[in-house]
């Protein structure tokens, strides 16, 4: 059980560490662009929604996380 525990926390750390290291810097260097340029608009919105599933991912890692806990304490 705690081996489990351990994965869910590594894959909770890789997803915030690509979500931070690479796609919020994607993100910023096309907000300047999209104003003018629709191509950049639309690569936007690719790498927001990417964002927001790390974000859901990461969330539902973190209720598996906190159930997992509780089953190895209690």
């Amino acid at each position: 059980m705690v081996a489990s525990v351990a994965r869910v926390v590594v894959a909770m750390l890789a997803l915030v560490a690509i979500s931070a290291l690479m796609v919020q810097p994607l993100i910023a260097g096309l907000r300047a662009e999209m104003l003018v340029d629709a191509a950049a608009r639309e690569r936007f919105a690719f790498w927001h929604a990417v964002s927001s599933a790390l974000y859901a991912l990461t969330s539902v890692l973190a209720v598996i996380l906190v159930v997992r806990v509780r089953r190895l304490i209690g």
